[in-house]
């Protein structure tokens, strides 16, 4: 998560927060370059940092500032840890490479020393978009979930794993529809590498559970539900307790939320692949009815 104490980066605090599962060690060997990134667990820089352009946010492997020539670059935080944070910034613009240009992604521009510079979408992510428009309507909130199951088959399609599926992972475009980005963390599917989800979005497994097709559709089911309903899930439970609930198979009640039966099924792993969810969406009304065509 992100702390900005004021409007500048220099009181960013990044603090990663995992399920109590996911060791540190197990988490760094997510890229599908290499497994030889240091152990991190957190990072905290209080002094200045020097940037590019007007600072927009900052994450877990590097700060995104906006230039003056309207794209955004996101580079790496500087200190002990900026290798690894480079490292990370590799893996994005590799995966952008293998994807190539997409409507359910952003345009990368180019990647250099300086870092990953981006298309740039003014509406932000989907996350802070929907607690700024609280009342978009049920028929936007549908081609929002249709996109976000498109965007992870994308990624499945070329055997890779997002492994960080949530709604802050979606920008919204000027055309209101959705693009998946960050991609530090993204695994091959032939690897045998762990997945670190938020605890909300994390799908529960064993100590020796890999990142799998199946842990990207648990974190697609949640990011639906909170596109339906504006709220995180199990909202006001501490991680900790979540995780404990996760692990006994008590999901968030889903009684009366639109699409609740496709929503189940995901928490379940019912589901078994993106383009499923997909295909539900164009199948059933919210309310699960097949639609007339």
């Amino acid at each position: 998560m992100v702390l900005c104490k004021g409007t500048t980066r220099a009181w960013c605090e990044t603090v990663l927060t995992l399920p109590s599962t996911c060791l540190p060690a197990q988490l760094l060997q997510n890229s599908i370059i290499d497994n030889s990134f240091p152990q991190v667990t957190s990072v905290v820089y209080h002094e200045p940092i020097i940037g590019h352009g007007s600072f927009i946010s900052g994450g877990v492997t590097g700060l995104v500032d906006l230039l003056d020539d309207g794209t955004v670059l996101k580079f790496p935080w500087p200190g002990i840890d900026e290798e690894y944070c480079r490292k990370c910034l590799c893996n994005e613009s590799t995966i952008y490479t293998t994807l190539g240009s997409h409507d359910r992604l952003v345009r990368m521009i180019e990647y250099s020393n300086r870092g990953l510079r981006l298309q740039y979408m003014s509406n932000g992510n989907l996350k802070d978009y929907l607690g700024r428009n609280p009342d978009v309507s049920l028929s936007q909130k549908t081609r929002w979930a249709s996109q976000a199951a498109e965007a992870v088959q994308l990624l499945h399609s070329h055997k890779l794993i997002h492994c960080d599926v949530k709604p802050s992972n979606f920008l919204v475009d000027r055309d209101l529809n959705l693009r998946i980005i960050d991609f530090a963390f993204s695994v091959s599917m032939d690897s045998s590498s762990w997945s670190c989800e938020s605890p909300r979005f994390y799908l529960p497994r064993s100590q020796n559970g890999c990142a799998s097709v199946a842990s990207d559709i648990f974190a697609l089911g949640c990011t639906i539900y909170q596109i339906m309903t504006g709220k995180i899930p199990l909202e006001g439970v501490a991680s900790d307790e979540v995780e404990r609930l996760y692990n006994m198979a008590n999901f968030q009640d889903l009684v009366g939320v639109p699409y609740e039966a496709l929503i189940r099924r995901c928490f379940l792993c019912q589901i078994h692949s993106a383009q499923e969810v997909h295909d539900w969406l164009q199948m059933f009304d919210p309310w699960g009815s097949r639609k007339i065509i």
